[in-house]
């Protein structure tokens, strides 16, 4: 809860400071740069492509600057990626980057602090869950030039749906995350079942002919043992619904998929009976520790544990029983969708380097950091030519390939204002419903009470 804590005390900052907007250099069609002059940044190829090609009058935007620097998730030594790209816009330009390293639950008060302190340094965040409030708050730089319909056509297209914000852009996205459905191949083969099921009922009649309660194995299983969790499940039976949480903006919880997503929860664990009752104190990691223990036979999850479900080093699972694919639906009629998440790159407007932080943004999301985040390190690229590259096809497992490119366009992220309190109070009332402390219909109006709040103040 210590992250969530913070969260809320950035919200609170930056919904103070707000109001003092109008102080602040620069407005929402800011440039960036004093030098773009006539830098073509929306060009498609040079940005898509095995190799990126730096625009044209590039050297005016960099200028004098020697260095750039970016806050940075967690310890660099899990992010190979992120360090080969950095290198290669150092080769392509001379400037070095710098990633500036907090831990995860530290981002947040970071963040905040430099907004406060009108420090230039660092020069970009991962602005991600606070991109639509610092974005309307007018804090980060308005990158409407690097963008034009033909190149957003190469990226999925629920990714421009974030990145928008009143029809302007703030941001890249670094690289993505995708929620599919986990399950063991040989194991459903042994109960009779030719491959993973499609529809909400076809998992419960697998999950129920795999579970074994007295030997701890259990068919299906999801994680409510903290906010980002239980927010992150919730989401996930709303969209294989192919239901949405925002409407006109705003989230709401009173719809009938909204109902039916959160009754579905308490359901696999009381009335179906299929779910270990422990996922009310599950986090995602630990979880992900039952599948690759071999406890869980199906499980909805981000793409990024199938390499720890793959090693045999991490995982006791034969290579060949760990299957990847898109999570089923809620019936035969329903064009269900997987939930998604996206790292966003954004520079902030104190930034003195903006012309050279623009064009590590223009770098970041191109075809090859893209190919290098999937390739390196296993996260998603949001670039859909990746997955043509040769490399990919001879690099990647077929089915984690194949399960991305289906992905690409069965995914749904929406991002929208006050999102990191929503996140915490929508998952604290999940949390509730599962753990039988409130009712379906109880949790769900407190839920809508605490984002109306929000939306008010």
């Amino acid at each position: 809860m210590v992250f969530m804590r913070k969260l809320i005390v950035f919200a609170t900052i930056v919904t103070l400071t707000l109001g003092a907007a109008s102080l602040f250099a620069g407005g929402k069609q800011e440039a960036g740069t004093e030098a773009m002059g006539d830098i073509n940044l929306a060009d498609v190829d040079r940005i898509i492509g095995p190799n990126y090609q730096l625009p044209e009058g590039w050297e005016s935007m960099v200028g004098d600057t020697e260095k750039i620097s970016h806050f940075n998730y967690g310890a660099l030594e899990y992010d190979p990626a992120t360090l080969r790209n950095g290198d290669i816009f150092e080769d392509l330009t001379g400037v070095e980057v710098e990633p500036v390293v907090h831990a995860f639950d530290d981002m947040a008060q970071k963040m905040s602090t430099v907004l406060l302190s009108k420090s230039p340094e660092p020069d970009m965040f991962q602005s991600e869950r606070h991109y639509v409030r610092m974005a309307k708050g007018d804090f980060l730089v308005n990158v409407d030039e690097m963008w034009s319909d033909e190149l957003w056509s190469y990226y999925p297209s629920w990714v421009k749906g974030i990145l928008d914000v009143d029809g302007h852009y703030y941001g890249v996205p670094q690289m993505g995350q995708q929620w599919g459905l986990y399950y063991r191949p040989q194991v459903l083969k042994d109960a009779g079942f030719d491959g993973p099921p499609e529809t909400m009922e076809e998992m419960l009649e697998i999950a129920a002919a795999v579970t074994d309660k007295a030997n701890g194995i259990w068919g299906y299983g999801f994680a409510v043992g903290d906010t980002f969790a239980s927010y992150e499940s919730f989401l996930s039976a709303l969209y294989i619904q192919d239901g949405r949480l925002v409407q006109n903006d705003k989230p709401n919880v009173q719809t009938p998929e909204a109902k039916k997503a959160l009754q579905f929860l308490v359901d696999l664990i009381y009335e179906y009976e299929v779910v270990p009752p422990a996922a009310v104190e599950l986090k995602e990691s630990e979880l992900g520790d039952m599948f690759v223990g071999g406890k869980l036979i199906m499980m909805g999850q981000w793409d990024y544990h199938f390499k720890r479900a793959t090693n045999p080093e991490t995982s006791s699972i034969p290579v060949d029983d760990v299957g990847f694919t898109l999570p089923f639906s809620w019936d035969s009629s329903t064009d269900g969708k997987a939930l998604a998440d996206v790292g966003i790159l954004s520079i902030h407007k104190f930034s003195r380097n903006k012309g050279a932080s623009m064009l590590f943004m223009d770098y970041m999301r191109s075809e090859q950091a893209h190919a290098i985040e999937f390739l390196l390190e296993g996260n998603n690229s949001l670039v859909t030519t990746v997955f043509d590259r040769a490399s990919a096809k001879t690099e990647t497992d077929p089915q984690y390939l194949k399960a991305h490119a289906m992905l690409a366009e069965q995914s749904v992220k929406e991002n929208y204002n006050h999102m990191p309190e929503i996140v915490d109070l929508m998952g604290a009332e999940v949390q509730a419903a599962v753990a039988r402390e409130k009712s379906v219909d109880e949790a769900l109006e407190d839920m809508q009470a605490g984002i109306d709040k929000a939306f008010s103040e």
